[in-house]
């Protein structure tokens, strides 16, 4: 009766099982192994980002901006949202919302909500959309959203980023930070809601301040070992109404610098010259010492390549 099954070991590991009566060769069984709890700095030793990105990074939750991560599978999405929320206000009320347990906080007022699917007899089903519902009635500061897939669960998540949910994050697959919202504006469309495109750009404009874009990428052309890297990030600073498109800057954005003798692929994440006008606004209101100039001394004239 039920063909198809995921869940979570007791060790936290996902696993996902496939009956041979949907694969031709044979029963199928995935397990997912999710590595200790990664700090930013983590991150920066790994090489998946400079001290200087990640400086930049963190001042989006710190300000409580709302931002999203977006990426293929495997590229480190939950776990840079997860390790960025070391750096918001500890005394935030955050509710999350995922279908397998993933995050790990620090905050102490934080509510894990986690889907369930139906049982043989096809009830007691818990979808992303019914538990908004329950995230509404906890009144949190904020919402992460582990993954948005559905159509309805996209909807639902737009509606509760517009109801005052500063500092709020999604994550969801995308190949760069432009299709990030191409991505949501499609799902919106699907959703059997009576949205035109217009609206969905419109909804999604002032839903979200910032997109980080990640992906695993293939280091040495000869080994064919991988890395996850920060490849993008972008401000949404608005919607303009004439043309019904959302107004996205590339704050830093990922370049190529071709292959070495030995087969090592070259690159480095580096300033556009569009600047996050958005997060001198907050910094200031924080009392945080970040404007226009710092970030031109420490992006644009000493700009380090990513090894």
């Amino acid at each position: 009766n039920s063909p198809r099954l995921s869940g979570v070991l007791p060790n936290r590991m996902r696993v996902h099982a496939i009956h041979n009566s949907l694969s031709d060769n044979g029963t199928r069984m995935n397990i997912r192994k999710f590595p200790k709890r990664l700090t930013l700095g983590d991150l920066v030793n790994f090489g998946a980002c400079s001290p200087e990105v990640a400086w930049l990074l963190t001042l989006i939750p710190a300000t409580r901006k709302t931002f999203g991560a977006c990426g293929p599978t495997g590229s480190g999405k939950t776990t840079l949202g997860m390790a960025l929320f070391d750096y918001a206000p500890r005394d935030l009320a955050i509710v999350s919302i995922e279908d397998t347990r993933e995050l790990d906080l620090l905050q102490e007022d934080w509510s894990p909500l986690v889907t369930r699917e139906a049982n043989s007899e096809g009830e007691g089903a818990v979808t992303i959309s019914d538990l908004f519902s329950d995230c509404m009635r906890i009144t949190p500061d904020c919402i992460i959203v582990g993954e948005v897939r559905k159509p309805k669960d996209a909807y639902e998540m737009l509606q509760a980023f517009h109801t005052g949910h500063k500092g709020s994050f999604i994550t969801i697959h995308a190949s760069s930070t432009e299709n990030f919202a191409t991505r949501l504006a499609t799902l919106l469309l699907d959703s059997g809601r009576d949205i035109s495109m217009y609206s969905a750009k419109e909804m999604i404009a002032g839903a979200f301040d910032y997109i980080i874009f990640q992906e695993r990428e293939t280091i040495n052309v000869r080994t064919q070992k991988q890395k996850q890297f920060i490849k993008g990030l972008a401000e949404i600073q608005g919607f303009d109404y004439k043309t019904g498109e959302i107004i996205l800057k590339d704050i830093l954005k990922w370049k190529s610098y071709g292959i070495d003798f030995l087969g090592n692929k070259k690159g480095r994440l580096e300033a556009t010259g569009e600047m996050p006008v958005k997060l001198f606004a907050a910094a200031k209101e924080y009392g945080i010492d970040f404007n226009e100039q710092k970030f031109r001394d420490v992006f644009i004239n000493n700009v380090k390549p990513m090894e």
